[in-house]
């Protein structure tokens, strides 16, 4: 744990220096904020600019929250770096970052996914606000006696995925049977609900899920994970070379579904998203959830020189749509 914290301190501050020193001769700035003893969430982003995008470093500013030292005359765009949903999972980072947000309103400043915004990646609301002409999404029931739901299921079929009602990568659990509904299940989240499990499973008995990064109305195909267990996640995807070509078909071509997705991203109110979707039995898009704060690794792992390329261009996609946020024109390289 120490040593993380200070790997943690070590790159803020390091950041910080970097990106500060050189946009102190600019009159005009992008803020880029975090929480207080975190790491900045889009670290891969800013260990990016330096080696790919030296220029834009003259523009970003960095801070923590509440942003105390910021000079807000000299702003020109503003995005708080703090996981969703921000107002549930920690009420004074969310306090912070609306202070912050509140100066943005007094000087007219752009800001992205603000954290009132945020909370709509609370599932319930989440799914209800996806929901729309050529998207389906898993029906939801709120778990709130645990006896009750055991009898009813409130209404859904088995199987069902019992998961948090919020948040992002946790375990979800996957109930085929009244048994499986135990006592480690019932007190695994503080706050549970169950999803109606849709089988996307294709005829090589393969889950795909497929992420759709969005920033403003511009989308990228970012990645595409197959696996046997239901559960597709980074840590059970299938890796073949016949998967590879597939992914890398994925990731190069539009996505078939762009018009969909950004019209729930606008229902949604995000300015910045993920979403991860697949494909049912007949084809139809089901839309898992919309992550607004998704985590952008950068690869430069030899056996997928493909997804270089579609990285570069989500980075310069971020740093474009944050600078004409700002009024500033974008850098040459």
């Amino acid at each position: 744990m120490f040593k993380r914290w200070c790997l943690r301190h070590r790159f803020n501050r390091r950041a910080a220096r970097f990106f500060n020193n050189r946009s102190k001769r600019s009159a005009r700035r992008i803020l880029f904020a975090r929480a207080s003893g975190e790491k900045y969430f889009y670290d891969t982003l800013l260990d990016w600019i330096p080696r790919h995008w030296p220029a834009a470093a003259e523009w970003i500013e960095l801070r923590p929250l509440p942003c105390a030292e910021v000079d807000w005359s000299r702003i020109g765009a503003f995005h708080a770096w703090v996981q969703d949903p921000v107002r549930e999972r920690n009420p004074a980072i969310y306090a912070e970052a609306r202070d912050a947000e509140e100066q943005c309103r007094q000087f007219g400043i752009p800001v992205t996914n603000p954290v009132d915004i945020l909370s709509n990646s609370v599932r319930s609301r989440m799914l209800d606000l996806i929901a729309g002409p050529g998207i389906r999404v898993p029906r939801l029931v709120e778990i709130d006696d645990w006896d009750e739901f055991a009898l009813s299921l409130g209404g859904l079929s088995l199987p069902i995925i019992i998961r948090p009602s919020w948040g992002h990568g946790e375990p979800m659990h996957l109930i085929r049977d009244r048994q499986d509904l135990t006592e480690d299940v019932r007190t695994a989240f503080k706050e549970s609900i169950a999803v109606e499990f849709i089988d996307v499973r294709s005829d090589d008995d393969l889950y795909r899920k497929f992420r759709y990064v969005m920033i403003g109305s511009t989308g990228i195909p970012y990645h595409m994970l197959a696996s046997y267990d239901p559960n597709t996640r980074v840590e059970t995807y299938v890796d073949t070379p016949s998967i590879r070509v597939e992914e890398k078909t994925y990731i190069q071509r539009p996505d078939p579904h762009h018009a969909q997705l950004d019209a729930a991203r606008r229902r949604l109110g995000f300015d910045i998203v993920a979403f991860d979707y697949g494909l049912d039995r007949d084809g139809a898009l089901v839309v898992w959830e919309a992550n607004p704060v998704p985590h952008l690794p950068y690869s430069e792992n030899s056996r997928f020189p493909y997804k270089r390329p579609m990285a570069d261009r989500v980075f310069r996609t971020l740093l474009v749509f944050h600078f004409e946020r700002a009024g500033i024109s974008f850098p040459e390289r």
